[in-house]
């Protein structure tokens, strides 16, 4: 079990390529922190999760909300790495959430090089 940046686990912690079978996160809601940018972030994941693999991200939910930005970046990082498995609505602390469930498709990770992030550049 591995506790860190999902973006940030192949290059700092030397994961291997498709040798994640689950991860779990939490993401950033709204916009007290830091503008998440989700498809770098489903990208780095697309290298980290086994084929059959599975994610469930949680975020607040409406229309502008990081739950429905990861569905949509999940049809193009990159193109064909993830299938939506289910949407559930919840809530955490009284704010409305989504949790969205992402199987991974393919047989082999997808080669990225160099992803840009906010914060800095990850190196997978």
């Amino acid at each position: 079990v591995h506790c860190g940046d999902a973006a940030r686990l192949g290059g700092e912690v030397g994961l291997p390529r498709a040798s994640v079978d689950c991860v779990l996160a939490d993401l950033p809601f709204g916009m007290l922190h830091a503008r998440l940018d989700v498809g770098a972030l489903l990208s780095a994941l697309a290298v980290l999760v086994r084929p059959g693999g599975r994610c469930l991200l949680v975020g607040n939910a409406g229309p502008g909300g990081v739950a429905a930005a990861v569905v949509k970046a999940s049809r193009r990082y990159p193109p064909g790495a993830w299938r939506v498995v289910r949407q559930t609505a919840c809530a955490s602390g009284g704010i409305a959430c989504e949790a969205v469930q992402l199987a991974r498709l393919g047989e082999a990770a997808p080669r990225l090089g160099r992803l840009e992030k906010a914060r800095g550049k990850v190196v997978l």
